[in-house]
């Protein structure tokens, strides 16, 4: 993985600013907005690329639902190829992340991973 963004991902995961969540990269559950750990790498890639030139798409689950998850380069839940090819990613090491994320309640095995893994 490329160490400078590895080493800015994990510092935006270990921060307060993303709140844990689930099987999507960002979603919408009332007035909480949740990211995946793959979803805080798209927020790291956003911060670093030209601004519009990546953004969020935003989905409504159901008309009157307070619900919502986003597509990042049109993906909901794993990251675009380009997106794997920037912060020098592998597939199968992003399905562990997903496996991980989607098991956990809090960043703290991703980071584990991340830092002895890739």
């Amino acid at each position: 993985m490329n160490k400078t963004i590895k080493e800015l991902w994990i510092k935006e995961l270990e921060s307060d600013n993303y709140k844990h969540g689930t099987f999507k990269l960002k979603q919408e559950i009332g007035s909480q907005t949740r990211h995946c750990c793959l979803g805080v790498l798209c927020e790291v890639h956003r911060k670093l690329k030209k601004k519009g030139e990546s953004v969020w798409e935003r989905h409504q689950v159901e008309e009157h639902d307070m619900s919502a998850f986003y597509h990042y380069k049109n993906r909901g839940s794993a990251l675009h190829e380009d997106l794997l090819e920037w912060a020098e990613l592998d597939s199968n090491q992003q399905w562990d992340l997903v496996a991980i994320n989607d098991n956990s309640r809090d960043y703290s095995r991703q980071i584990k991973f991340i830092k002895e893994k890739l």
